[in-house]
C-alpha cells in the first residue's frame, strides 16, 4: 500500500508541476477570506520595504529577496478551505516554492539591464495593500506587479502574494485552484492506484502544457486545433482562456473570438487592477473609445500618469478612425515618459492620417533615434501611405536618411579596419 501512495502522491506533484502555472475559474472561498481582514501600512515602511525590493532587483539577490516573503501566511491561504491528503500538500507546497523567488528575482533582473523595473504606489486590492511595481523591457513590453504585503510582529512588511496584472491573477490565487483541482481528481485518501479518469484527467492536463507551448512559439494554428480538442470543463479555465486569447490574437486580432476570449480572462480576474486592464485591451481592439476612455482614466486614478494606457486608448481612436483625438493622447503620453518609444509608430500613423507631413517624419527620426525605423521600402509599399511617401518632405528626409546611413557604414568600417590594424601590429 506504501507503494501505491507513493506512486499516487508523485502522480498528484505531476499534475502540480503540469498545472501550477494555470489560472482556474473555480468558486473559491480564498479571495472573500482574504477580505475579511483590512490591512494598513505606513508610509515609512512602504518605503523601506520598496527599497529593498529594488536592490535585489538591481542586485540580482534572490536570497535577500527571499527573507522578504512569509511564506507560511502563503502557504496558509494556498490551502485554505481545501481538504487533500496532508503528503500531497506538502509534496505540491514544496514544489511551488522551490526556485520561484530566485526566479522571479532573475527574469525582472535581467529585464532591468535593458529596460526598467519601478515603483509606482501602493493600492488596495481585496482589502490588502499592494506595492505596484511597473517593468518595461527594452522592446518597451511590459507588465504591472502587485506584491500583496503584511507587517510582521516587528512592523516590517512581509510579502503575503505575487500577483502579475497582465496575467489577471495571482501566486496565491493560481496555487489554491490549482491544489483544489488535485484535491478534486485525487480526494483526500491516496492509498489506491490512479483510475482511469485521473489518469485521463492528467492527459489532459499536458494537452494544456502543449497549448502553452504552441502559443509561445507562435504556432497559433495548432494551439487552437488543441483548444478545440479539450473538453468544455477545460475551456472553462481561464489560463486556457488566456493563451486562446493570445493565440486568436496572432490570427486575427480584433477578431470575434479574441475579443471573446479577452472579455473571459477580464472576468476571470479577482481585482479591479488586472480586470480593468483586459477591459482596456478589449476595448482598443473592439474599437470602443467610449469605454477605453473610462477604463484609462480608472487605472491612471490607481496607477497616476501612465504612458502605457495613455497610448492603448491612442490607439483605440486611431483604429476607430479619430487620429485628431489620438494625438491628444499620444502627446501626454510622450510628456509622461519621452525615452519610451512604443507612442512613436502610433504617431507617425495619426500625423500621417491628418496630413501633417513634417510631423510624421520626425516621428520617423525619433523611431530612427531609437533603433526602430521601419524599413523605407515598406513604407513605399503601402497604399495607404502613397501621398505621404510621394510628398517632398518625405522624399527630402529619405535622401538624408540614406546619406546618414552611407556615413555611418563607412564609420563602421573604417572602426574595423582600426580594430584589424590594431590586432595585426600586436601580433
Amino acid at each position: 500500500m506504501r507503494t501505491n501512495c507513493a506512486r499516487i502522491t508523485r502522480s498528484a506533484v505531476l499534475v502540480a508541476a503540469l498545472f501550477c502555472l494555470l489560472i482556474v475559474k473555480i468558486p473559491t472561498s480564498v479571495g472573500q477570506s482574504r477580505q475579511a481582514r483590512p490591512v494598513t501600512v505606513s508610509e515609512a515602511s512602504v518605503k523601506e520595504f520598496n527599497s529593498i525590493v529594488l536592490k535585489c532587483i538591481h542586485d540580482g539577490d534572490a536570497r535577500a529577496m527571499e527573507e522578504l516573503v512569509d511564506w507560511s501566511a502563503i502557504d496558509a491561504a494556498i490551502s485554505n478551505g481545501i481538504q487533500c491528503h496532508p503528503e500531497m500538500r506538502s509534496k505540491f507546497l514544496n514544489k511551488i516554492r522551490s526556485g520561484f523567488v530566485s526566479h522571479w528575482v532573475a527574469e525582472r533582473h535581467k529585464v532591468s539591464k535593458g529596460g526598467s523595473f519601478e515603483f509606482r504606489r501602493t493600492v488596495t486590492l481585496n482589502g490588502k495593500p499592494n506595492v505596484i511595481y511597473r517593468m518595461i523591457t527594452d522592446d518597451s513590453g511590459g507588465n504591472y506587479y502587485g506584491l500583496e504585503v503584511a507587517p510582521d510582529a516587528s512592523g516590517q512588511l512581509k510579502i503575503t502574494d505575487f500577483n502579475e496584472v497582465f496575467r489577471g491573477a495571482s501566486f496565491v490565487d493560481v496555487s489554491h485552484n490549482t491544489l483544489k483541482l488535485m484535491a478534486r481528481l485525487f480526494g483526500s485518501d491516496i492509498k489506491s492506484s490512479p483510475t482511469p479518469s485521473q489518469m485521463a484527467g492528467i492527459q489532459q492536463f499536458g494537452q494544456l502544457q502543449q497549448l502553452q507551448r504552441n502559443t509561445q512559439t507562435g504556432q497559433a494554428n495548432a494551439a487552437l486545433e488543441t483548444y478545440d480538442s479539450l473538453p468544455e470543463e477545460f475551456k472553462a479555465l481561464s489560463e486556457v482562456q488566456y493563451y486562446r486569447m493570445r493565440a486568436t490574437g496572432q490570427l486575427e486580432p480584433g477578431g470575434e473570438q479574441h475579443l471573446d476570449a479577452i472579455n473571459k480572462v477580464a472576468a476571470f480576474s479577482k481585482n479591479s487592477l488586472n480586470r480593468d486592464f483586459f477591459r482596456l485591451m478589449g476595448a482598443t481592439y473592439g474599437k470602443d473609445c467610449q469605454t477605453a476612455v473610462q477604463v484609462g482614466n480608472e487605472l491612471k486614478k490607481v496607477l497616476g500618469p501612465d504612458a502605457w494606457i495613455d497610448t492603448e486608448i491612442a490607439t483605440c481612436h486611431l483604429t476607430a478612425g479619430d487620429a485628431v483625438t489620438a494625438r491628444k493622447y499620444l502627446a501626454s503620453a510622450i510628456r509622461t515618459e519621452p525615452e519610451m518609444w512604443s507612442p512613436w509608430p502610433i504617431e507617425f500613423e495619426a500625423c500621417v492620417q491628418t496630413s501633417n507631413f513634417p510631423q510624421a517624419v520626425a516621428a520617423l527620426n525619433r523611431l530612427h533615434g531609437f533603433k526602430r525605423l521601419p524599413d523605407p521600402a515598406r513604407l513605399e509599399a503601402r497604399a495607404d501611405l502613397e501621398m505621404f511617401t510621394k510628398s517632398e518632405v518625405y522624399q527630402t528626409w529619405k535622401s538624408e536618411w540614406l546619406l546618414s546611413e552611407q556615413e555611418e557604414a563607412k564609420a563602421r568600417d573604417r572602426e574595423t579596419t582600426a580594430l584589424f590594424d590594431e590586432f595585426e601590429a600586436n601580433r
